[in-house]
């Protein structure tokens, strides 16, 4: 039922109320539900205004208000009744997404989110390690942030944030943390070997690489990022933050058969009388030799009493390394090309045009 409410006006200056027909005037008052105090103001100055908090409304609630001004003379002076109606809860909804993000292993990584909504909200987070299939709720994450420090079995690891309060709850899109790698690219060689063949790394990582030789080969150099580093047999990169590359030169094992080997072919056929000396450098101590290419060896690099033919030499050095060539001990035979007469000492008359010496075979 509604009521009327009379309103004098309250002169401050003569100290009086005022009767006049313009200073009062009556207010609807909807009686049927008590007003309760809610709050307030003591010594408010004239002319100056104040606030009342009003705790514990109800979302949707229809609430009527009044305000009544309590003189120096004891006279109450009631306002008109206002209504306003509480609005209802607002469920949350998502207003920043958290970001996937590639980070060192060790280092931190933060993911944020941000949601609106009312009354006030809660947070928290949850964790997927088999691509977003099982969700897991992170103990004590309840703030709009998650930090920690990554390792490398959170690669591919999602996270996401859940925000609750009465009217419902909102869920963040999932954010993939990815652990950085650099890989290492090792282009082999048929020479030899450089272990591991390539490889992946986290970064700030160590990794060492081990170059060999194949047998009869020797390293020449080692290309790091096209650099050399020299004929290394190991190689180390450090505090890895790139990716890199690693390639290694071989060279074969040189046997070199000096000027100052010797032969001396037999003079006439059938003979036994030729010989030969070999003198060799390279390799790997001790060399061995061979006139039979490589049937038999011999420590000693001289041989004697050879027939007439055509050896195959072959040096062999500690590690099997070989170096061949051929000797020739067949007798040199010139034949007489000229007319009877004894010019012997005519080089036209022979048909090497050359002089016979001790060691030629002589056809006439």
């Amino acid at each position: 039922a509604q009521n009327l409410l009379s309103v004098k006006t309250y002169s401050p200056y003569s100290g009086t109320s005022l009767t006049g027909s313009g200073s009062q005037f009556t207010l609807p008052v909807n009686l049927t539900t008590a007003f309760e105090l809610i709050g307030t103001s003591i010594n408010v100055a004239s002319g100056t205004q104040t606030c009342v908090n009003w705790p514990s409304l109800e979302p949707g609630q229809i609430y009527e208000w009044y305000a009544g001004v309590i003189d120096e003379s004891n006279n109450t002076t009631t306002g008109p009744l206002w209504t306003f109606t509480v609005p209802p809860p607002a469920p949350p909804s998502v207003t920043t997404q958290p970001l996937s993000q590639t980070i060192c292993s060790g280092d931190a990584v933060t993911f944020s989110s941000a949601a609106s909504g009312d009354p006030v909200l809660a947070v928290y987070w949850q964790l997927s390690t088999d691509n977003g299939n099982n969700w897991t709720t992170i103990p004590g994450e309840t703030n709009s942030s998650l930090t920690f420090n990554a390792a490398p079995a959170n690669d591919g690891y999602q996270y996401r944030s859940i925000w609750t309060n009465t009217a419902g709850n909102d869920t963040s899109n999932a954010a993939i943390l990815s652990i950085q790698t650099y890989s290492i690219t090792v282009t082999q060689n048929a020479n030899g070997n450089i272990s591991p063949a390539g490889i992946t790394v986290q970064c700030h990582a160590t990794q060492l690489f081990t170059i060999s030789a194949n047998n009869c080969f020797f390293i020449s150099d080692v290309l790091v990022d096209g650099v050399s580093v020299g004929p290394v047999g190991n190689y180390t990169f450090n505090d890895i933050t790139a990716n890199h590359t690693i390639t290694a030169i071989y060279a074969p094992v040189v046997i070199n058969i000096l000027n100052s080997t010797a032969a001396v072919p037999i003079v006439c056929p059938g003979d036994n009388t030729g010989s030969i000396s070999i003198n060799a450098a390279g390799g790997t101590a001790p060399l061995e030799y061979s006139i039979d290419g490589g049937n038999n060896y011999s420590n000693s690099n001289s041989f004697t009493n050879l027939a007439g033919a055509v050896y195959a030499v072959r040096i062999r050095d500690a590690n099997g390394c070989t170096k061949d060539t051929s000797i020739s001990l067949e007798p040199i035979v010139v034949h007489w090309t000229g007319t009877v007469n004894n010019n012997w000492h005519n080089a036209g008359n022979w048909s090497s045009n050359k002089v016979p010496d001790a060691l030629t075979h002589v056809v006439i």
